[in-house]
């Protein structure tokens, strides 16, 4: 099984009204391959400049024209109260493709 990491610059939607953008986000994607026996999975973290009013469901677009929809979850380990960077977690949910 292959692992495949990108990094770039996304920006995060509302799934319930996906022309809003929510923000940009410095993005770590991992990425596995699909195999005789195991689907694609993908997941990775984020981080904004302003804390997400919600965590939940979101969607989400890469530089490279990708989209997927995702699960995001505060990175709360990573937190410190004087912080101006806010950290968090996703997880894909279904295909990650061009849409």
């Amino acid at each position: 099984m292959s692992l495949r990491i990108t990094t770039g610059i996304g920006t995060l939607y509302d799934k319930e009204t996906p022309d809003f953008a929510v923000a940009r986000v410095n993005f770590n994607l991992m990425e596995t391959e699909t195999t005789k026996y195991n689907k694609k999975k993908w997941w990775g973290d984020f981080s904004v400049n302003e804390e997400l009013r919600h965590a939940g469901n979101f969607l989400i677009s890469f530089e490279d024209a990708r989209k997927g929809e995702v699960i995001v979850i505060p990175n709360t380990e990573s937190q410190t109260r004087n912080s101006k960077t806010w950290y968090y977690h996703f997880n894909g949910r279904g295909g990650l493709g061009r849409k």
